[in-house]
C-alpha cells in the first residue's frame, strides 16, 4: 500500500474520530441541557407547590380567624344579654323609682402599669426577646361637637418625651391640641395627654414601648419571622385596646398581609364602639427608638362622632407619625451597590467589602460564627470552622466534596431554625488552583415570606496565622429584591480580603 495512500486513510480515520467525538459531545452537551433544564423545572414546579402551600395555610387561617371573631361576637352578644336581663331583674325587685348606676371612667393611662412582657422566641445560638408594652391615653367622651377635618388641618407642631428611653415624638396640630402633658407610671410606662381646644370633641391615645438591649431593628427585621411579627402586634394591641375600654366592640379590623408580594409596613388598624368610651379607631406599628431597641407605638383616637370620623383622625396622625415604621422584609430594598464599607472576621482575619453602615453585626448572645443584618430582612452569616492542619493531607478532594454537599443540604437551618420550607434550585462544586468551594442557590419560605439563600462552603488560608480553615458563608435577601442584593453580594464574594 502506497505511502498516499495510507497517509489518507489515516487522515481519513482522524476526520472520523474527530467528527464521533464532537458528535458524542453534542449529545452529551444536549443531554446535560435537557437535565438542566428538567431540574429548572422541577424546581420551578416545586415553589409554585409551596407558594400554594402558603396560600392554603393563609386561606385556612383567615377562616379559622372569621370563625374566632363571629364566635366572639356571639358570645358577647349572649354576656350583654344576660346583663341587661339580670339588671332589669334588679331594678323591677327594687321598690320606689329605678336607681341609675354610675359608672366610673378608667384613670389616664390605668392600663400601662399592668402591662406584661410576651417574648417573641427565635432559635439561634441564643434566644432574644421582643416585648411589647403600651402607653395609653384617655380622652374626652363624645358630646356631640364636630370634631377636626385631618384633610386641612396642619400638623405644624411637635411633642417630644421628657422621659428617657422612651424616644416618643408626635407631630400634631396645635390648632387643635392646646395642652400636651405627660404622666409617668413605672420604669416602662408612660401616658401622654393630648388635651383639645373647647368645643372640639377630639382625643389622641399613644401607646408606647419597652427597649430590648441589643435586639435592634435590623435583627428584627432579619431573623423574627414576619408572620410571628404581625400577629403579635396584631394580638398585643388588640389585647390592650379591650383592656382599656372593656365594653369595646371592634367593627372593622385589618392587619398586614406579610405573605403579599407588596406588603408594605406592619401594621393594625380598627374601628370601634363603646358605650361608655364612645366610637373610635386604633392603629399600630413598629418602630425603633434611639438605643437600637424596638418598640410598638399605637394611636387610638375617641371622637364619640362616627368611626368615619374617628379613623379619618387616625388616618392622619398614623400617616404623620410612622414614617420610619418598620417593615416587612423586602419593604425597603438598598438602592445603591458601592462597596464602600467593611466587615471583618477577625478568627480568620476575612475582609467582606458591603455598603457602608448597611449591616449592623448581632452580637447579642455567645454566637459561634458571625452574623451581620440589615432592617429590610437581608443577613450575611459567616461561619469559620478551624481544620487543625493541613486538608489536602488529610481529606481528598471528593472527601471535601462529600463534607460541603452534606452542610449545604442542611443549610440555613443549621443556624436560624425557622424556615418553613427550602429548596434548593441550582449547586456546584469547584475544585482547582485557586480554591475549593460548593455553592447553591435555593429558594426558603419563612414567616411567609420568599428569601433568596445563596449557601457557599469554601477552603480559606489564613496567611497571618498560616492555618488552613473552612468557611460557610451564607447570604440571604427577600426574594422580591434579589436584583438589589445580587450585585452587592456577587462583588463582596469576588473580592473577600485577607486582613
Amino acid at each position: 500500500m502506497s505511502d498516499e495512500h495510507l497517509t489518507n486513510e489515516e487522515e481519513t480515520s482522524a476526520l472520523f474520530v474527530s467528527a464521533q467525538k464532537k458528535r458524542r459531545a453534542e449529545e452529551e452537551a444536549a443531554q446535560k441541557a435537557a437535565e438542566e433544564q428538567a431540574k429548572r423545572d422541577a424546581a420551578e414546579a416545586e415553589v409554585r407547590r409551596m407558594e400554594a402551600e402558603v396560600e392554603e395555610r393563609k386561606r385556612k387561617a383567615e377562616e379559622e380567624k372569621k370563625a374566632l371573631e363571629e364566635e366572639e361576637k356571639r358570645l358577647t352578644e349572649e354576656e350583654k344579654r344576660l346583663a341587661e336581663e339580670k339588671t332589669q331583674s334588679a331594678q323591677e325587685a327594687k321598690p320606689g323609682p329605678a336607681k341609675v348606676k354610675e359608672t366610673k371612667t378608667q384613670p389616664a393611662g390605668g392600663a400601662a402599669g399592668g402591662a406584661t412582657k410576651r417574648p417573641l422566641i427565635i432559635g439561634i445560638a441564643a434566644a432574644a426577646v421582643l416585648a411589647v408594652i403600651l402607653i395609653a391615653v384617655f380622652g374626652l367622651k363624645g358630646s356631640g361637637k364636630k370634631s377636626f377635618d385631618p384633610a386641612t388641618t396642619e400638623f405644624n407642631a411637635q411633642y417630644v418625651s421628657k422621659e428617657a428611653g422612651f424616644d416618643l415624638s408626635f407631630s400634631y396640630p396645635d390648632s387643635v391640641y392646646k395642652e400636651v402633658t405627660e404622666e409617668k407610671k413605672d420604669e416602662n410606662g408612660l401616658t401622654i395627654h393630648f388635651g383639645t381646644q373647647k368645643g372640639i370633641d377630639v382625643a389622641l391615645e399613644t401607646f408606647r414601648m419597652e427597649k430590648v438591649d441589643n435586639v435592634t431593628r435590623a435583627y428584627v427585621a432579619a431573623l423574627v419571622p414576619a408572620d410571628v411579627m404581625q400577629s403579635e402586634l396584631t394580638k398585643k394591641s388588640t389585647d390592650k385596646l379591650k383592656e382599656l375600654i372593656p365594653d369595646v366592640k371592634i367593627t372593622e379590623e385589618k392587619s398586614t398581609d406579610v405573605t403579599a408580594d407588596d406588603a408594605g409596613k406592619y401594621s393594625w388598624r380598627c374601628t370601634f364602639e363603646s358605650a361608655e368610651a364612645g366610637n373610635g379607631a386604633a392603629s399600630a406599628w413598629f418602630d425603633s427608638n434611639s438605643e437600637g431597641g424596638c418598640k410598638v407605638v399605637t394611636a387610638v383616637v375617641k371622637t364619640g362622632a362616627t368611626t368615619d370620623e374617628a379613623a379619618a383622625i387616625r388616618d392622619a396622625f398614623t400617616d404623620k407619625n410612622a414614617a420610619n415604621a418598620i417593615g416587612v422584609p423586602g419593604y425597603k430594598p438598598p438602592t445603591g451597590t458601592d462597596t464602600d464599607g467593611k466587615l471583618e472576621i477577625d478568627e480568620i482575619h476575612m475582609g467582606l467589602l458591603v455598603p457602608k453602615d448597611q449591616f449592623q453585626r448581632y452580637t447579642d448572645g455567645d454566637l459561634e460564627y458571625y452574623l451581620f443584618t440589615d432592617d429590610n430582612g437581608a443577613s450575611i452569616l459567616v461561619d469559620p470552622i478551624d481544620v487543625g492542619g493541613d486538608i489536602l493531607s488529610t481529606m481528598s478532594v471528593e472527601g471535601i466534596k462529600e463534607l460541603f454537599k452534606k452542610w449545604v443540604d442542611r443549610g440555613v437551618n443549621d443556624y436560624f431554625k425557622a424556615c418553613d420550607s427550602r429548596m434548593i434550585l441550582d449547586e456546584d462544586f469547584v475544585a482547582e488552583e485557586t480554591g475549593i468551594h460548593y455553592t447553591a442557590n435555593s429558594k426558603d419560605i419563612i414567616g411567609g415570606v420568599t428569601y433568596w439563600e445563596r449557601y457557599i462552603a469554601a477552603y480559606w488560608y489564613d496567611e497571618r496565622q498560616q492555618k488552613d480553615f473552612y468557611y460557610i458563608m451564607i447570604t440571604m435577601a427577600p426574594e422580591r429584591n434579589k436584583s438589589a442584593y445580587q450585585p452587592i453580594f456577587d462583588k463582596m464574594i469576588d473580592r473577600l480580603q485577607d486582613l
